[in-house]
């Protein structure tokens, strides 16, 4: 079967990208490795959900367009992304959907697919990096951490109290505190502190909410580095940001205005 592709509006062809030119996940490496997880005390579970497999990570939607390729006698196929911010589906809820879906269809009919791949915007890159190890963990490292990650002991934040929730502002939203004199940054753990960060906001980020950051006081031992901060933007799932509605910055200094600080600006800019 022939079929004639439809010119481009503006009379340029479209990039055309080979599969085996691309790098597989089960070769690449993280830029940042989490916390190991499988050195902090017994797992309160017997077995991954999703074990290290070598040869499902080499082949790395949903369950019909598998099926279809599988019938077809496709061995390689590209897939989009399935959420979609008009439509207000969360892209993180997409991607686990779409990686779970992906990881079941290959366990049972992995022989069927050499390579599958994920076609994804620079927006969502870095919610599918974070996701991808709990799915196709790229070592029995990887999959202990993945396994353990809820069982790791976050009382060295928690403890400190520099981050909070504090009551709701006039209009029913949730207030976070950020008390930046009390965060040690060259002293604590950055791994469970942002673990921290997620646990306390994920039952606050269903609806709208507030960050009150208190820069009072606080010197260069508090200040965390521009690398990690873009970090922690790129690894919250996109409802934590969508609904963010206002960012406020008490006592601000030059510090919270320069550049790697202005990074978050367009998503909320400090008042």
């Amino acid at each position: 079967m022939k079929i004639k592709m439809s010119q481009e509006p503006l009379g340029v062809a479209s990039d055309i990208v080979l599969p085996q030119s691309l790098l597989r996940w089960g070769n690449s490496t993280a830029s940042h490795r989490p916390t190991d997880y499988s050195t902090i005390g017994e797992s309160i579970f017997d077995t991954s959900p999703f074990p290290y497999d070598p040869n499902i990570n080499h082949k790395i939607v949903l369950w019909s367009v598998l099926q279809k390729a599988k019938e077809m006698g496709l061995h390689s196929i590209a897939l989009c992304v399935i959420n979609s911010v008009k439509r207000n589906y969360p892209p993180d809820e997409g991607a686990h959907i779409a990686l779970r879906t992906v990881r079941r269809f290959l366990e049972r009919h992995g022989s069927s697919l050499d390579t599958v791949i994920f076609v994804v915007d620079k927006v969502d890159l870095g919610i599918y990096e974070v996701l991808l190890p709990l799915y196709f963990p790229r070592s029995e490292m990887e999959e202990e951490s993945a396994r353990r990650a809820k069982t790791e002991d976050l009382t060295e934040v928690s403890g400190i109290g520099c981050l909070y929730q504090s009551g709701v502002d006039r209009l029913g939203r949730p207030v976070v505190v950020f008390v930046g004199k009390w965060f040690p940054f060259n002293k604590i753990n950055l791994d469970k502190a942002l673990l921290y960060l997620i646990t306390l906001l994920d039952p606050i980020v269903k609806g709208d909410y507030v960050i009150a950051y208190f820069h009072t006081l606080t010197s260069g031992n508090n200040y965390p580095s521009f690398s990690w901060l873009r970090e922690v933007y790129n690894v919250l799932p996109y409802k934590y940001k969508k609904n963010l509605k206002a960012f406020y910055v008490i006592h601000p200094t030059f510090w919270t205005k320069i550049n790697g600080v202005r990074y978050f600006h367009p998503v909320a800019a400090p008042t």
